[in-house]
């Protein structure tokens, strides 16, 4: 939008101002159309990515700053967690960097016109209209009147790249807009509370860096590192879970109700798998379907799988289910990155870094690592990257419990068998002949 627009805008903002409230003294109105001025700057000086919809935050949240070297700091990120769900209107946002700015507390999910993936924008450049606080208390009733008008007035937009990870293993509806560089994820306090640990772990270069944390409606949100900011909206990306077992032993042992949602998932990749049992009542049990599901692709053989392909502008693949043998894999990594050996070697030396650092982590040693993935990105220029993501299902061991990750599960045993999955990718990796 070039000033002249903007001014325009500005006029039809004030007229409408006006026509609400034609019964106040010349006086009041010159005080407010100053006031309406001296906000609506011109949004080509302040570059904002957002486009403005349906919100109404009565608050911004408070805002603490985190220093990672500080004991009491990160003691008191991780009490606020546990004891505290910050309900209503008094949400706090944590910062890990200096960087970091406060965003509004109360979010919409139309807020933000997600693309078909996600679009991830900054919402710090707008955050002041919610704020103007000039006018006195005997005009309150007015300005409520004007401040409707300008929040529903959607004079600054801008449409932004297309988020391609996101869509390829469940993650979609999951993100929400944060500041430039930066994604904010629907999670969990355990999720947080990982990624807080691994800040300070030996794995930081390889997880997405933490920027804060906060709590809107008990539902923890995760401010952390856009992972894909740096490459070209038509990058190729790659999720492959890791692990012998994408499940917790407590979901194998809880005897949950039979779905018929679940039975009509198994039926639909191999009508012959359902027990006479299943069939009769057309439903099966979680645990029953979660193993069933490991023992289909690559996850039981080879300690991960392929959950899921992006390649450029196409629409994602996530048709793997099947794909079970090391040669059928090593088929797809190469068609994923065009044959060429540049990428190849690129990706081989970014998993042996992540293998030899995982053999001296802290975090790796004190944690069963289930449900995490590997997110492989590379983009036209042959810049290529692996990230270690998805800690919700992470758990720390109790104390005395050891696991090495390389060991074969048995119930009760809590191997995870990270290193099994990471050593047969390095593998296909190495004897891929380009």
């Amino acid at each position: 939008m070039n000033c002249h627009e903007h001014y325009k805008e500005k006029m039809s903002v004030h007229m409408l101002f006006c026509d609400i409230n034609k019964d106040a003294s010349n006086n009041h109105l010159k005080e407010e159309k100053i006031n309406i001025h001296s906000y609506l700057e011109c949004p080509v000086n302040q570059h904002p990515e957002i486009v403005v919809s349906n919100t109404s935050p009565q608050n911004s949240p408070s805002f603490q700053h985190i220093d990672t070297n500080d004991n009491k700091s990160c003691s008191g990120f991780h009490q606020s967690l546990v004891n505290g769900t910050h309900k209503g209107r008094t949400e706090r946002l944590y910062s890990i960097d200096n960087q970091s700015r406060p965003i509004l507390g109360k979010r919409n999910a139309s807020l933000i016109s997600l693309s078909s993936v996600c679009s991830i924008d900054d919402m710090s450049d707008i955050t002041d209209i919610d704020d103007l606080t000039t006018i006195e208390e005997t005009k309150e009733s007015l300005w409520l009147k004007l401040k409707k008008v300008v929040r529903w007035t959607p004079f600054i937009q801008n449409y932004t790249k297309p988020y391609p990870w996101i869509q390829l293993a469940g993650h979609s509806g999951g993100f929400i807009a944060g500041k430039e560089g930066t994604v904010i994820k629907k999670s969990s306090e355990k999720e947080a509370l990982c990624l807080q640990s691994l800040m300070s772990d030996v794995l930081r270069p390889y997880v997405p860096a933490l920027k804060g944390s906060f709590v809107e409606n008990e539902v923890t949100h995760i401010e952390m590192q856009d992972l894909l900011h740096g490459f070209s909206s038509s990058c190729f990306v790659m999720d492959c879970k890791m692990g012998i077992r994408t499940y917790l032993e407590e979901e194998v042992c809880k005897q949950g109700k039979a779905r018929k949602d679940l039975y009509l998932k198994m039926i639909s990749v191999d009508p012959s798998e359902p027990t006479d049992e299943e069939n009769n009542t057309k439903s099966c049990t979680k645990s029953r379907y979660m193993i069933w599901r490991e023992q289909l692709s690559s996850t039981s053989s080879l300690g991960f799988r392929i959950e899921g392909v992006k390649r450029g502008m196409n629409p994602p693949d996530t048709d793997f289910k099947k794909v079970s043998s090391a040669e059928d894999i090593g088929s797809l990594f190469a068609k994923f990155i065009n044959y060429k050996r540049t990428l190849q070697e690129k990706y081989l030396q970014r998993l042996k870094a992540i293998r030899t650092t995982l053999e001296c982590s802290e975090f790796f040693k004190r944690h069963e690592m289930i449900g995490s993935s590997l997110l492989f990105v590379h983009d036209e220029t042959d810049t290529a990257s692996i990230w270690m993501i998805d800690f919700g299902k992470t758990n720390l061991l109790d104390v005395g419990v050891s696991i090495n990750h390389n060991s074969e599960w048995v119930l009760g045993n809590r191997e995870d068998g990270y290193l099994i999955g990471l050593d047969n990718i390095i593998n296909i990796w190495s004897n891929m002949l380009l």
